[in-house]
């Protein structure tokens, strides 16, 4: 009975430590989340602060990319049917 006591108290330890850090890594992620939308900056160093802006920038570079190809497509689309009239 004790070797079963003993593994079920390992096993919650184990299960206690793999959720101790997935509530860190959720934390981690929360943070980043607001630095990206632009919330709780103050304490981030200049460092830190410039590589926000090159990943908004980045992220910013595909938005406009993806809008771009998004719009040739449908001008093509448009020749197409102004072709078929």
């Amino acid at each position: 009975m004790r070797s079963i006591d003993c593994d079920l108290f390992i096993i919650m330890q184990n299960w206690y430590q793999e959720m101790a850090k997935l509530k860190a890594k959720f934390e981690s992620l929360q943070r980043s989340q607001r630095h990206l939308l632009g919330e709780d900056l103050g304490p981030l160093s200049v460092k830190e602060l410039q590589q926000l802006e090159r990943q908004l920038e980045s992220a910013l570079s595909q938005a406009r990319q993806r809008k771009a190809q998004i719009m040739l497509d449908q001008m093509e689309e448009l020749r197409k049917k102004v072709s078929m009239l």
